[in-house]
């Protein structure tokens, strides 16, 4: 081959260029994803110079479009006349409203509770518009347990919301002021209410289309007749790709227009956006060849040093030099953790918000310092496969030659079969010396070796015998348990020491399991807790839906379904928190004296109804006097919602029920039983954990969590919790202490 392949400074040429190919590679990518991942800028536009013809400008309008219509939904929501009004009356839920003015100062202010039974519920700061006094209502039984729980929810939920919206409409207000805009809406609404922001004289839509339409670009709507019109570049196309677009956020029969004023007199929004389209748009195609040009100039370079790399003119033999002669592994081990390295700068870069400008040095200098070190470690790869040392020069080679060399035989029944050889060996030479020559001394010899090896054989049983007890120790539970290894030789020492080892793991993987169980708890809680919302927003639609007085009998019995359907998964949702928090130990208490003999009448009259459409007659004996006891009140009330609610899914129709509750000692017992519709043919014991039911077909509702909740919650307040089956009878009893 000729000599200048060869040449130093063709190589340090080659380096350098290789270097430059890479910088550029890496910044021009970088620009091309920021923008495009901005969406500052699409292939359809390469060949366009216009900012209203790009798909930029497009993007644009739909984000404004959405946002436009969330400032028309907050006008008719906070507006009267087209004026922000601290008086309308705003929807909490159902027929629950309060003025806007009062939630807004009620939101700052925070919630504050009152306790009304057993519950803590938020309390009425603001007088209702409609609908107020819950708590009074609930204390005197004219809602229930649950709607009152929701009205509180719905208000909580309402205070988190309401400032939010506020800031959100004020905000907007001003940013589409007409005199701050390029963006001109109008919406009016099926009812006649008219939100724009246009100065119109007569105030119609057709006046309203005419000033949008002469602002250049424009997206108008009409419901009524379903007509769409824009002179936005594939805008039509996107809108008939998905409706609720524009739909979405609009009422039937509602007319919605939004224009931007071609010329972009103001500096707002669309005007900046203007702006870094005229910066940016000139560079794409130079990005895109410069893209192109330095991949091909990078692999060049790359080719030409990989094959030059180790060689000099006139010269076979492959230099190396002194990087070429650290030990391949720690060569290995530092790439990796330089890759680790760079990984970690590049998450570092992603993850903050970088201006254009910044994101290409940045991305350059790690380009240079990246690339430079993969050609350090790379063509030093490269001359050890030349040279045949890149396995010879390896901690690895050295260490199996180590073990070839001095540890040939090395399992145990090698050294065990060397050791025989040679104790035997001995033995026999010294009898047969003792022998031969008639010397006590070759026979006292013998005895001492013999005494000699007695001795290491019985140390090595007593070890062995600590190891056995050792294992028997791990084996019963004691995962703890060490054996002690200090003193122990050869294979005893490697088998105790593992013992030792398995012991740590075990109780690593008992910890990781119940890190499992933990987690699947938690699990359990958090999804709950998602579903809860979504849930919420269904039973209060629902509840909507059945105050609307629909005549259809059989969209009655759809809304019917739903609401059953709802507040069973609602009740499952429930359960499922509570396990989940009992299992986990993240359950606190507070313990007060509750008396059992009004708590057991109030539990009663909540389920009258659900007996009554059962056919189940419930006998009560009760005693006269109070029975107090220490418990938590929600909790307690859970135990016994929980058997009342067992009862009345899986009690034999026309049936009766018997409860009962009296003194024992110093103890209240509580007892409900009933006769099973279904045949009991499972233990007692089974029929309280997680997910049994005494229904195996599942043909009725239920989660299987009923009398598991109950049971431990009775055993975290302090009592017990006793099934009894006899035949088709059913009994629970649970007890507590008295409180005196």
């Amino acid at each position: 081959m000729k000599n200048y392949r060869y040449s130093t400074a063709g190589k340090i040429a080659t380096v350098i260029i290789q270097q430059f190919m890479a910088v550029l590679l890496v910044v021009f990518l970088l620009l091309l994803g920021s923008l495009f991942s901005k969406s500052m800028l699409e292939f359809q536009d390469i060949g366009k110079g216009g900012f209203l013809d790009s798909g930029y400008f497009t993007q644009e309008f739909k984000s404004t479009t959405v946002e436009v219509q969330n400032l028309i939904n907050l006008r008719k929501k906070f507006e009267t006349n087209g004026e922000y009004d601290p008086s309308k009356a705003v929807t909490v839920t159902g027929d629950l409203q309060y003025r806007l003015g009062d939630l807004e100062a009620w939101a700052k202010e925070g919630c504050s509770y009152q306790a009304a039974g057993y519950l803590s519920l938020v309390e009425e700061t603001y007088p209702a518009v409609n609908g107020g006094g819950y708590i009074e209502r609930y204390l005197n039984g004219e809602i229930s347990t649950q709607e009152a729980t929701n009205i509180s929810n719905a208000i909580e939920n309402m205070m988190f919301s309401i400032t939010k919206d506020i800031d959100t409409y004020k905000r907007l207000i001003n940013k589409y002021d007409a005199g701050k805009s390029n963006v001109a809406y109008y919406y009016r609404s099926i009812n006649g209410a008219v939100y724009t922001n246009l100065k119109l004289e007569e105030g119609g839509k057709e006046e309203a289309r005419q000033k949008i339409e002469d602002l250049g670009q424009y997206l108008c709507y009409d419901d009524e007749d379903i007509h769409f019109d824009t002179n936005i570049n594939n805008l039509e196309e996107y809108f008939y790709q998905d409706e609720t677009y524009i739909t979405g956020n609009m009422d039937t029969d509602a007319v919605f227009m939004m224009g931007v004023n071609a010329k972009l007199p103001y500096k707002d929004h669309f005007y900046k956006a203007k702006e870094s389209y005229n910066r940016l748009h000139p560079w794409i195609k130079i990005s895109i060849i410069t893209t192109f040009v330095s991949i091909i100039g990078w692999i060049a370079a790359l080719v030409y040093l990989s094959t030059v790399t180790g060689r000099k003119s006139h010269e076979d033999e492959v230099h190396l030099n002194g990087f070429d002669k650290i030990k391949t592994e720690i060569v290995i081990v530092a790439g990796i953790l330089l890759i680790s390295a760079g990984n970690m700068m590049t998450g570092r870069l992603r993850s903050h918000s970088w201006e254009i400008s910044g994101l290409l040095i940045m991305g350059g200098i790690l380009a240079f310092v990246g690339n430079a070190c993969f050609l350090l470690f790379y063509l030093s790869m490269i001359r050890r496969l030349r040279a045949g040392t890149l396995w010879n020069n390896s901690v690895f080679y050295m260490v199996i030659d180590l073990i070839q060399t001095y540890y040939r035989g090395g399992k145990a029944t090698g050294r065990f079969l060397v050791q025989y050889i040679l104790e035997g060996a001995v033995i026999l030479i010294l009898a047969a010396w003792g022998y031969y020559y008639s010397q006590p001394l070759f026979l006292a010899a013998l005895a001492i070796l013999l005494i000699v090896f007695g001795i290491f054989i019985l140390k090595d049983r007593v070890q062995r015998q600590q190891i056995i007890e050792g294992i028997e120790e791990i084996k019963s539970g004691n995962l703890e348990y060490k054996i002690r290894s200090e003193e122990f030789t050869g294979d005893n020492k490697i088998l105790s020491e593992g013992i030792n080892n398995l012991g740590d793991g075990l109780e690593k993987a008992v910890d990781a399991s119940m890190k499992n169980e933990r987690m699947k708890a938690d699990l359990i809680t958090n999804v709950s807790h998602d579903i809860k919302t979504p849930l919420t927003s269904i039973i209060n639609y629902v509840n909507l839906l059945e105050n609307e007085k629909i005549e259809n009998e059989k969209v009655n019995n759809y809304i019917h379904i739903l609401k059953e359907k709802s507040a069973r998964l609602e009740q499952l949702t429930e359960d499922l928190v509570e396990a989940s928090k009992i299992s986990s130990g993240n359950i606190v208490l507070e313990m007060v004296r509750i008396n059992l003999v009004e708590l057991v009448y109030q539990t009663a009259g909540e389920f009258n109804e659900k007996f009554e459409q059962r056919n189940l007659t419930i006998f009560t004996k009760m005693p006269k006097e109070s029975i107090v006891v220490m418990a938590d009140g929600r909790r307690i009330w859970r135990v016994l919602e929980n058997l009342y609610n067992n009862v009345a899914k899986y009690a034999l129709e026309g049936t009766r029920v018997y409860v009962e509750l009296d003194k024992k000692e110093d103890e209240a017992v509580f007892s409900i039983k009933n006769i099973s519709s279904k045949p009991l043919n499972i233990p007692s014991d089974e029929l309280t954990e997680r997910f049994i039911r005494g229904d195996v077909s599942r043909t009725t509702e239920g989660s299987g969590l009923g009398l598991s909740i109950a049971k431990n919650l009775t055993t975290l307040m302090g009592g017990t919790f006793d099934i009894i089956l006899d035949g088709d009878l059913f009994k629970v009893m649970i007890t507590f202490p008295l409180a005196f």
